[in-house]
């Protein structure tokens, strides 16, 4: 005390200006500046929560249009039997599908089934040939089929012909199946 009574009325004021700086700046970092940071992340969380609640009730409102979309494709994902059973249906649908969009078939090699835990998988390599029309068609044909199968890769090569241009394709396909 006896420092503080020795000082000038100035010296005192830019103490006790000092300490009062001190002061709001100790209580900022340590009290309102973790505050602050708690509501906004708060804030943060209660928005996000909010988001996560519309989507859920906007799932829970269609409910009945995914049941009953699951069940379509549930249907159609199915396995119809065998493996082989499932594989023929596969070779003759893509058989089908070929000679109504005017395709010739040069090589067709069935793989085995790739089986995974909850679905198998079976891939069909074709070698094909037509024009681009047909091919199209092809394409588009078997990607709306009822088993649903998928053109994972396909490979183009031109030829000359008396027909002329000849397109020769070389075409990966596969089809899920739920077990």
């Amino acid at each position: 005390m006896n420092i503080i009574t020795r000082l000038t009325k100035r010296e005192k004021i830019i103490l006790y200006s000092v300490v009062a700086v001190v002061a709001v700046s100790l209580i900022y970092s340590f009290a309102i500046e973790p505050l602050y940071r708690r509501w906004v992340r708060s804030n943060q969380d209660l928005s996000l929560a909010k988001i996560r609640l519309h989507k859920s009730l906007s799932v829970i409102a269609n409910k009945e249009k995914t049941d009953a979309e699951y069940a379509l494709y549930s249907e159609r994902l199915m396995t119809a039997g065998s493996d082989e059973q499932e594989m023929t249906a596969i070779l003759n649908t893509l058989e089908v599908i070929a000679r109504s969009a005017g395709l010739k078939i040069i090589n067709i090699k069935p793989k085995p089934a790739q089986d995974k835990q909850f679905y198998s998988r079976f891939i069909v390599d074709l070698e094909t040939e037509s024009d681009m029309r047909g091919l199209m068609k092809f394409i588009y044909d078997t990607r709306n089929s009822p088993l649903m199968l998928k053109v994972d890769r396909l490979s183009l090569n031109t030829k000359s012909s008396r027909d002329g241009l000849v397109i020769r394709a070389s075409l990966t396909i596969s089809k899920f199946s739920l077990k």
